[in-house]
Formats: structure tokens, C-alpha cells, sequence
């Protein structure tokens, strides 16, 4: 496995009627095409209900070099 030297971070809240439908496509599409794409090592997610914003997400990259693409 290669090692994460780039780190993207993402803060993010969800209104509640659709928060389960959010969890849905994060764990069941989401998570798996972000980490198949090139420079992509990990991806984690952490959630914290007191929070401003609920959910925190980590995508590890080989490098800083790492850009959107389609």
C-alpha cells in the first residue's frame, strides 16, 4: 500500500430528513470511487453529534499534487 504524503480534508453537515440517504451513498458508492481513483490512498469519515458540522472527512493522497477530476 502506498504511503499518504497529501491529505484532502472536508467539513460537512447534512439536514436531518436526509441524512440517512447521505450515509447510504457514502458508504455504498462514495468511499469505493474516490479511493479507485489514481492518487488516492484512504478515505475516512468521523462523525460528531455536538458539532457545528456533523461529519469530518479524510481523503489521504500519495501527494499534494492530487487534483479534481471528472
Amino acid at each position: 500500500m502506498a504511503d499518504a504524503l497529501g491529505l484532502i480534508t472536508v467539513w460537512l453537515d447534512v439536514p436531518p430528513e436526509r441524512e440517512e440517504e447521505l450515509n447510504d451513498w457514502y458508504n455504498l458508492e462514495h468511499l469505493g470511487q474516490v479511493t479507485a481513483l489514481p492518487g488516492f490512498v484512504r478515505a475516512r469519515r468521523y462523525r460528531v453529534d455536538d458539532a457545528p458540522l456533523k461529519y469530518l472527512a479524510w481523503y489521504e493522497t500519495v501527494d499534494e499534487h492530487v487534483e479534481s477530476g471528472p
